[in-house]
C-alpha cells in the first residue's frame, strides 16, 4: 500500500497542519491502494502563499521554458523521479565576461535545477536548470 500522506507545499514534503488522513480506493478492486491526506485549511493557505512567491519567477520564464518545465517533471510511470537543487554562485572578483551576465564582486546568482534522475539505468539523464539574478553584497 503507498503511502502519501506528506504535502508538496513550497518546495519540500512536509506534514499536513491538520488534515486527516484519507484512504484511496482501487475502483477495480475496491481495495485500499493507498492513504494520503486530506488537506486542512491551514494547508491551503500556505500552499497559497507559496504559489503567489513563485508566481513572480514563474510569470517571468517564456512559454517554451514552462512547457520545458512541466514535461519534465511530469514523468508519470514512475519511471523517473524529480530533484531540486539549488546553488548560489558568488563572485569574488568582477566578471564582466559572465556566461550568464556580468557580475561584480560580491554579487551572488541563484539557480534552481531540477535534475531527473532514471530508476532504471541508475543515473541523472536531464537536468533543467533556472537561473535567477540578484545583487546581495556579502560581508565578512
Amino acid at each position: 500500500m503507498r503511502d502519501y500522506r506528506k504535502m508538496y507545499i513550497d518546495g519540500a514534503w512536509v506534514d499536513s497542519a491538520g488534515g486527516q488522513p484519507l484512504d484511496v480506493i482501487n475502483p477495480a478492486t475496491e481495495a485500499v491502494a493507498g492513504v494520503i491526506t486530506n488537506g486542512s485549511a491551514e494547508d491551503v493557505d500556505r500552499a497559497v502563499r507559496a504559489a503567489r512567491r513563485a508566481f513572480v519567477s514563474w510569470s517571468r520564464s517564456s512559454r517554451a521554458e514552462r512547457i520545458e518545465l512541466l514535461s519534465f517533471v511530469g514523468a508519470t510511470d514512475g519511471s523517473r523521479i524529480a530533484a531540486e537543487l539549488h546553488t548560489t554562485l558568488l563572485a569574488l572578483r568582477d566578471w564582466p565576461d559572465m556566461p550568464t551576465g556580468p557580475m561584480r564582486t560580491g554579487d551572488t546568482r541563484q539557480r534552481v535545477s531540477f535534475a531527473m534522475y532514471d530508476i532504471a539505468e541508475g543515473g541523472f539523464d536531464r537536468d533543467l536548470a533556472t537561473p535567477k539574478k540578484t545583487k546581495t553584497p556579502v560581508t565578512a
